[in-house]
């Protein structure tokens, strides 16, 4: 009995220490500059892929999801406000700028604020509708796969660092924290990202999976394999 309490205590501050990183969606104190630059700057050239993306959640029944690299959040809020079956919406970014050396317009702007807290907090304001059904995991990607337990996303949208190393990490430690049967979904797979497409081709041909287009807006997904066996032996 006392083994068993002392596990549960060590399971107790592993979780608070893995969850220290994470912010619910409040109304809490924002910048109203940097809130009101979000309108502004509002990405229409962006939305027209949403609703395809949307539909693949509703399609692939995705419950608990997760977003690398959510820029001001605006996928984050349509697919929260689309797709009802979302439990738990993940959000990771370290808002940072300069993060890769492709033509990245949000590397740019991150750049130029140079102020990751107050666009942290301009994002939790954003999507205070949504409480911690939104989660923002503030940091790297790299150091915020802690915050995860293997297998267990439905869906994964990365769209974070752009560099071939970028990408290639996100694969490898992000995809045993997706589910068999679940998603890995791409952004930005096209001749200005090379990065991107060679860490994708990589996964797709050494692994001979499905490499699905969503729209024609340079979103595509892999479906992994169905059995934890099978997921196991991922080339990644």
């Amino acid at each position: 009995m006392i083994i068993q309490l002392i596990v549960l205590i060590f399971y107790i501050c592993y979780l608070c220490g893995a969850s220290s990183s994470i912010k619910c969606a409040n109304d809490s104190t924002f910048d109203a500059d940097l809130d009101a630059k979000f309108r502004k700057d509002y990405s229409h050239g962006w939305a027209v892929r949403h609703p395809t993306l949307a539909n693949l959640y509703n399609d692939f029944h995705c419950k608990v999801c997760i977003e690398i690299g959510i820029a001001r959040g605006e996928l984050s809020q349509v697919l929260l406000k689309m797709v009802p079956g979302i439990t738990d919406y993940h959000a990771i970014d370290p808002f940072l700028g300069n993060y890769d050396n492709a033509n990245d317009a949000m590397s740019q702007v991150l750049a130029e604020e140079n102020a990751p807290d107050k666009w942290a907090n301009a994002v939790i304001h954003t999507m205070k509708d949504y409480g911690c059904k939104f989660k923002l995991h503030q940091g790297l990607s790299s150091d915020m796969v802690k915050d995860f337990t293997p297998a267990s996303v439905d869906c994964a949208f990365i769209d974070g660092d752009h560099r071939y190393e970028g990408v290639k990490s996100d694969i490898k430690l992000y995809t045993p924290v997706v589910k068999p049967g679940g998603l890995l979904i791409f952004d930005d797979y096209s001749w200005q990202f090379m990065g991107v497409v060679k860490a994708v081709d990589e996964l797709v041909d050494q692994n001979h999976l499905d490499f699905v287009k969503i729209n024609k807006h340079n979103n595509y997904y892999v479906k992994l394999p169905d059995t934890p066996d099978a997921c196991a032996a991922l080339i990644l």
